[in-house]
Parts: C-alpha cells; sequence; structure tokens
C-alpha cells in the first residue's frame, strides 16, 4: 500500500528534476567516433549514455534473473516432495502408534518372562 502512495510522488519528482537538468544543459556537443560525428546538446548525451547504461545492467542481470527463479522452482518441487514424504511418515507414524494402543496380535500382549517360557 506504501509502496503505491510513494511511487508516483517519487516519479513527479524525477520528472520534474530531469526537465531542470535538460533546460539547463542545452549546451551543444560533438561527438566523434572513428569516421562518425554528431552535435547534440550536454543533455541529450547524458541522458543517452545513461539510459544505455540501465538497458546493458538490464541485460546483464536477465541470465542472473533466470537462474534464480530455477533454483527457486527446483527449491520449491523439494520442499513438495519433502512434504509428501512428511505426511506419508506421519501417517506410518500414526498407524504404528494404534497397533501399539491396540496389539493385533497375542504375542505383543504377552510379557518378556512368558515369550521365554
Amino acid at each position: 500500500m506504501k509502496k503505491s502512495i510513494f511511487m508516483p510522488i517519487i516519479t513527479i519528482i524525477i520528472a520534474v528534476l530531469l526537465v531542470i537538468f535538460t533546460l539547463q544543459n542545452t549546451t551543444p556537443i560533438t561527438i566523434k567516433l572513428w569516421f562518425w560525428q554528431v552535435e547534440s546538446p550536454t543533455a541529450l548525451v547524458i541522458l543517452l549514455v545513461i539510459a544505455a547504461t540501465a538497458l546493458l545492467c538490464i541485460l546483464f542481470r536477465i541470465p542472473y534473473s533466470i537462474k534464480r527463479k530455477k533454483i527457486i522452482s527446483n527449491n520449491e518441487k523439494e520442499i513438495e516432495s519433502k512434504e509428501r514424504e512428511i505426511k506419508i511418515l506421519n501417517q506410518k507414524l500414526k498407524e504404528l502408534e494404534h497397533k501399539l494402543e491396540k496389539p493385533e496380535d497375542d504375542t505383543l500382549k504377552n510379557t518378556p518372562e512368558d515369550i521365554i517360557s
């Protein structure tokens, strides 16, 4: 609930700061790369570099996220398997406790001395 309240406010603040930044950095600069040359406002160049960096960060994070989701999925499957195993073992335990309470066999009612003699 708190995230939904603050996100629009944070977005508006960032947008206002970007507008101010852009208006204050309109000086054109020349970018040269081998035989290629472009003249563009400073703010635009900086914003493009920031956007490209963010995109690269996202692209490099994708394999980690996929691996993490796979590990989580495997762990969830293992948990389900262990929970089923626990359920089966609990049922067996209840059956054994029931057998101890009501022995079906007369040999279980005998004391060790009766069995020996």
